[in-house]
């Protein structure tokens, strides 16, 4: 299988195992009608040079302006068109009338491609709840690949070793996990935050935390370090499509302290590879870290491993998007 990728060039560098000279980019600074048009002459370009028998369109910037592109191309180009929304617009906290417009949109567009695929049931059930309801439309949770065995950070104190990845946002929920961490006792807890901001309002000031550290964006490569000498993962995130750290964390054997919202509860089983809070609430959080100790994070770990490894493997998604891009040619 020859596959050609076409991606932000800000981004082309995340890139790992593909031949630069399969990959095209365009010039994305932000989302812009700028970045909009940049999109859409690149992937014409593309498609007309390339001739590709499938296009694989991911999330919702591409999945509109690559579909609508391709309405220009019919007449000589016609691939099978699958498409991955990585979180439909509707799902996030945006007014219901905004909602309304996305879900309208997706219904409009459905048309105009030969499969969709959902990173999670809870994303699926959500566009039936919006009238999307299609046989083309299927579930292909996101896959991890195997960790590098790499040496940990040491653990640092008898603390309970707490890990944060990701943006300090109101989506993934990081105020929360800060509430709770200002009434936790410093002596017995201690939070890593892997991550940073992407908006002025919000970062925190956080340096006067006697139990909170930073340490920045790290290379993907580099986090199964910040796994290894952490005894738990918070996740307490108001809205998730899928939900990869959770996965991430599993593969490594690290248990999840996970917000029960959207699709966390598919990666993460309550009181078996980790605890479920109520979202928004950073005393049931406090709660559910009563719960966790060292001798609990060490007895989880063979059923997060084995979470893993039953649904979560970069391999086992590889094998199913595979099995997508035949079935796509079937349905046509």
């Amino acid at each position: 299988m020859d596959v050609h990728v076409l991606v932000p060039s800000q981004q082309c560098e995340e890139l790992t195992g593909i031949d630069r000279s399969a990959t095209t980019t365009f010039d994305r600074p932000g989302r812009s009608l700028r970045s909009f048009f940049n999109f859409f002459i690149s992937f014409l370009r593309s498609v007309w040079t390339l001739r590709p028998d499938v296009v694989h369109l991911h999330s919702s910037f591409a999945g509109v302006l690559g579909r609508v592109a391709l309405l220009f191309l019919r007449p000589f180009r016609r691939p099978r068109v699958i498409y991955t929304p990585h979180a439909w617009s509707f799902i996030m906290d945006v007014s219901e009338k905004k909602k309304r417009i996305y879900s309208y949109l997706e219904k409009i567009l459905l048309p105009l491609c030969d499969v969709v695929t959902c990173g999670s049931k809870y994303e699926k059930n959500e566009a039936e709840k919006y009238g999307i309801i299609s046989p083309k439309i299927g579930v292909i949770y996101n896959g991890v690949l195997d960790p590098l065995v790499v040496d940990s950070l040491p653990l640092r104190s008898s603390r309970m070793e707490l890990l944060f990845v990701g943006r300090l946002d109101q989506q993934k929920g990081f105020d929360i996990l800060i509430s709770a961490m200002r009434t936790l006792d410093p002596s017995l807890y201690r939070l890593t935050v892997v991550g940073g901001g992407v908006h002025d309002d919000s970062d925190h000031k956080l340096e006067d935390l006697p139990n909170v550290e930073y340490v920045g964006w790290v290379k993907q490569n580099q986090l199964p370090k910040y796994f290894a000498a952490s005894d738990v993962l918070v996740m307490p995130s108001r809205w998730e499509s899928f939900g990869l750290v959770a996965a991430e964390a599993h593969s490594c054997g690290l248990p999840v302290i996970a917000s029960r919202c959207c699709s966390i509860p598919e990666i993460v089983q309550d009181g078996v590879t980790g605890f479920l809070f109520e979202k928004d609430s950073s005393s049931d959080l406090v709660d559910k870290l009563g719960l966790f100790s060292r001798e609990t994070a060490l007895a989880m770990r063979s059923a997060c491993l084995l979470r893993y490894e039953s649904l979560f493997t970069a391999k086992s998604m590889c094998e199913r998007v595979a099995q997508t891009y035949k079935f796509s040619f079937v349905w046509k």
